[in-house]
C-alpha cells in the first residue's frame, strides 16, 4: 500500500486530471480493489486531440480453502497477495486516432 500510495502521489502531480474507480468482484459484487485513471486534459479537450491516459489499480487476493463440511471453497480473510496493476495508452506519434484503438 506504501507504494501504491506513493505512486498516487506523484502521478497526481504529472496529470491534471483523475477519477477514481473501485475494482468489484464479478461473482459476488464485492470490493476487492481500487484505483485512479490519470489524464493530462479534460474529458472535452480530450476528444480533440490523441489520447494519453494512465490508470493504476490495486487488487487485494484473498487466501482461499477448501471445507469439507460445506464442500466448497470459502475466503479465510487472510491476505494472501497485493497487486498494483498499471496501465498506460499514448497514441502521440502513431497512426491512430482516438477511434482506432
Amino acid at each position: 500500500m506504501e507504494n501504491y500510495n506513493s505512486l498516487i502521489s506523484i502521478l497526481k502531480n504529472q496529470f491534471s486530471y483523475w477519477t477514481p474507480f473501485v475494482q468489484t468482484n464479478d461473482k459476488t459484487g464485492e470490493q476487492i480493489g481500487e484505483g485512479y485513471w490519470f489524464r493530462p486534459l479534460s474529458d472535452e479537450e480530450r476528444d480533440k486531440v490523441k489520447i494519453e491516459t494512465l490508470s493504476i489499480g490495486y487488487e487485494v487476493e484473498y487466501e482461499m480453502k477448501w471445507s469439507d463440511y460445506k464442500k466448497e471453497w470459502y475466503r479465510t480473510g487472510n491476505v494472501e497477495s497485493y497487486k498494483i496493476e498499471i496501465e498506460y495508452v499514448n497514441l502521440k506519434g502513431t497512426k491512430l486516432t482516438n477511434e482506432g484503438y
